[in-house]
C-alpha cells in the first residue's frame, strides 16, 4: 500500500469537482476538526502538481477534503442513494442498474465495506479513492458486485468511485487471555479506575477470575463489549494524577497515526474507515479503522492515535488476504470513541509535567 502524501494528493485530485458539492451532505460534527481549513487549490494540469518531499504531512485542507469525500459517501450509502454501474452475472455481463441491485449491494457494503484509499498494486489495478470490500471467500454477494471495472455512482454528489474486492480474513493479534495483549489507556468508569484494552482478550473469560498484569497487580474485568465492540474495561490501581485523553471520533484516509504497541512504536497512515453510520454512539455493530500496515502478534489492545495524541482506535489485528500475493495485509482497529461509549468509560492519560 502506497502511504505517501503524494498518493493521497493524486487520489483526491480527480474528485475536486465533487468535494465542495459533497460538503453539504456531511454533518458539522464530522468536520469540526477541520473548521477553517480551505480546500486545497486544484492543479490546472497534472504537470502542475508538485510532488511532496519525504516526511511531509498532509495539510488540514487536504484532510478536510478526504473527510468530506469519506463521510459524504458513507451518508449516501446509508440512505441507499447510489447505483452500481458495471458487470453482474445475473445481468448477463451487460452494464446495468436497478433498485433491486442497490438493495442487494447495501448489505455486503455495510458488512464488509471500507471507504478510503485503494491499493495501486491491487489485482484490480485500481488506484485512487474508492470502496474496498474486505470480505471472506464465502461471501458470494461481495464477489458478485465487486468485479473489475465496476463503479458506484452517487448522483447527488456528482461522484463515481471504483468498488473492489479483497478476499481476506481477520486475524486477531492475540489469542484469548489478558496476558497475550497490552493495555490501551487508563480510564475511569462509574467511580472505578482502571485500564481499557481489547475485548477479544477476554473472549473465554467469565469475569470471575483476577486479571494478572506484568507489574504484579491483579485487576477485575468489569465490562466488555466483545464480540460486537472489541473493547473491555478492567478495574485496577492506576496513577492518581491523570487528565482526560483527547479522542478523534471520525478519522479519515491519509491521517498520520502511531500505534503504541508492545512490539514498539509503529508509524503508519489511515487507509480507510468502515462503511457504517456517521455516528459512534451506538453498539449494534463495530465502526472500524483500517491502517496501511498492521502490528505484530501480541499488539492487541494497543492505542492507535494521531501524531498529535488524539486517540483513534484500539488495535485488533490484521486483514490477511487469502491470496498471499495481493492485496497487502492491512491493520484493523476498533473505533476508540465507539469503544468508550460502549464501555461508559472516560479515557485518561498522564498529566503533562508542570512548568
Amino acid at each position: 500500500m502506497d502511504d505517501s502524501l503524494g498518493y493521497l494528493i493524486h487520489s483526491l485530485e480527480p474528485h475536486q469537482h465533487a468535494i465542495e458539492r459533497a460538503r453539504a451532505f456531511v454533518p458539522e460534527r464530522v468536520l469540526a476538526r477541520f473548521e477553517g481549513a480551505k480546500s486545497a487549490p486544484a492543479a490546472d494540469a497534472p504537470d502542475d502538481i508538485i510532488e511532496p518531499g519525504p516526511g511531509e504531512r498532509p495539510s488540514p485542507a487536504l484532510l478536510r477534503e478526504s473527510a468530506i469525500l469519506t463521510y459524504a459517501i458513507i451518508g449516501e450509502l446509508r440512505r441507499r442513494q447510489f447505483r452500481l454501474v458495471g458487470e453482474y452475472p445475473l445481468a448477463r455481463r451487460r452494464p446495468f442498474w436497478s433498485r433491486s441491485s442497490t438493495a442487494r449491494l447495501a448489505g455486503p457494503i455495510r458488512k464488509f465495506g471500507m471507504v478510503g484509499l485503494l491499493d495501486p498494486d491491487s489485482a484490480a489495478r485500481t488506484p485512487g479513492f474508492g470502496i474496498t470490500l474486505h470480505a471472506t471467500p464465502r461471501s458470494a454477494g461481495a464477489r458478485a458486485f465487486a468485479r473489475p471495472g465496476n463503479f458506484l455512482v452517487f448522483d447527488r454528489l456528482g461522484l463515481f468511485v471504483p468498488i473492489v474486492l479483497s478476499e481476506s480474513r481477520l486475524e486477531l493479534h492475540a489469542p484469548p487471555g489478558p496476558t497475550n495483549g497490552t493495555s490501551t489507556c487508563y480510564a475511569e468508569r462509574r467511580g472505578e479506575r482502571g485500564i481499557v484494552t481489547a475485548g477479544h482478550l477476554f473472549a473465554v473469560s467469565d469475569g470471575r477470575r483476577p486479571v494478572p498484569f506484568l507489574d504484579g497487580v491483579e485487576g477485575r474485568l468489569r465490562r466488555t463489549g466483545y464480540p460486537v465492540i472489541d473493547a473491555a474495561f478492567v478495574e485496577r490501581s492506576i496513577p492518581e494524577h491523570l487528565v482526560a485523553l483527547d479522542v478523534l471520533d471520525f478519522p479519515t484516509a491519509g491521517q498520520r497515526i502511531v500505534m503504541d504497541a508492545r512490539s514498539g512504536r509503529h508509524d503508519t497512515v489511515v487507509q480507510g474507515v468502515s462503511c457504517r453510520e456517521m455516528g459512534v454512539r451506538f453498539s449494534a455493530y463495530p465502526v472500524l479503522t483500517f491502517t496501511a500496515s498492521p502490528g505484530l502478534p501480541g499488539d492487541s489492545g494497543s492505542l492507535v492515535r494521531l501524531e498529535t495524541g488524539e486517540a483513534v482506535g484500539i488495535y485488533r489485528g490484521q486483514q490477511r488476504p487469502v491470496d498471499q500475493a495481493w492485496p497487502p495485509t492491512v491493520g484493523v482497529a476498533q473505533n476508540f470513541a465507539q469503544a468508550m461509549h460502549t464501555l461508559g468509560a472516560q479515557p485518561l492519560r498522564a498529566a503533562p509535567p508542570r512548568t
